[in-house]
């Protein structure tokens, strides 16, 4: 991961999303719509998606899809973040991915697969849910649809390989520091993002609990980063960098 990637995506002004009563996601005027999956796509388009698309929110803590699940449904976050966990042979938990604003869920459906890991909203989440109904096989529209879901797809599953390569590699203090640039990359208009437990750090860095403590404690005393509340925190984006930076020395 370069030091360029620290910078944030920019962040539109316009409002999040608010769904009308009929649950129909307008997705040519979606803030995030330069991230989600049909944002490309023409308004003609969009309008006929709209039968098959509906929002939805998740408090914190609650789960999306269940391991095993057979979905009917692929989904898009707007807003949030998720995370993917799942178990060892010998019952330890993994977090293995993080979800923010564009990325694809549940694409196990589109293959009729069922659910690999469980999806638990990290903070208050917003979806979109899109039917499979919107991808019918062999017609004009089923592949127009398909392409973006495709380049989505590659998207995710590169940044799962960055996952493996930066977060659970490399020094246990490296490890941290990346988590907090990916978690700041979450991070809220107001410059906060979510606060992962201690063992929820360890749990996506591979490390023990209290070798996470022991390491968040340091870069918070070094003022990398600030605890707002038991869930946010604010990184200091030029700290980070500097702390990454000397890494390398």
């Amino acid at each position: 991961m370069n030091l360029s990637d620290l910078t944030p995506p920019p962040r539109s002004r316009i409002h999040w999303l608010t769904p009308p009563a009929d649950q129909q996601p307008l997705c040519s005027e979606c803030a995030v719509r330069d991230m989600a999956l049909f944002g490309p796509l023409p308004g003609d388009w969009l309008r006929q998606a709209h039968d098959f698309v509906s929002a939805l929110t998740l408090p914190p803590g609650q789960r999306l899809l269940g391991r095993g699940h057979l979905g009917q449904a692929v989904y898009t976050v707007r807003r949030g973040v998720l995370r993917a966990e799942r178990y060892t042979e010998d019952g330890q938990r993994r977090i293995v991915r993080l979800a923010g604003p564009g990325a694809l869920l549940g694409s196990e459906a589109l293959s009729g697969l069922p659910q690999v890991d469980d999806l638990i909203a990290c903070t208050e989440v917003s979806l979109c849910r899109i039917s499979l109904g919107l991808f019918p096989p062999a017609t004009e529209r089923g592949q127009a649809m398909a392409v973006p879901v495709l380049r989505q797809l590659q998207r995710d599953m590169d940044a799962m390989v960055q996952w493996s390569v930066h977060l659970t590699r490399g020094s246990a203090r490296a490890r941290l520091l990346q988590l907090l640039a990916l978690l700041d990359r979450h991070a809220e208009a107001d410059g906060t993002a979510w606060l992962p437990r201690r063992d929820e750090i360890g749990d996506m860095l591979d490390l023990t609990l209290e070798t996470a403590s022991r390491q968040f404690s340091a870069l918070h005393k070094a003022g990398v980063v600030q605890v707002l509340s038991l869930q946010r925190m604010r990184v200091d984006r030029a700290a980070l960098a500097a702390a990454i930076a000397a890494l390398a020395d």
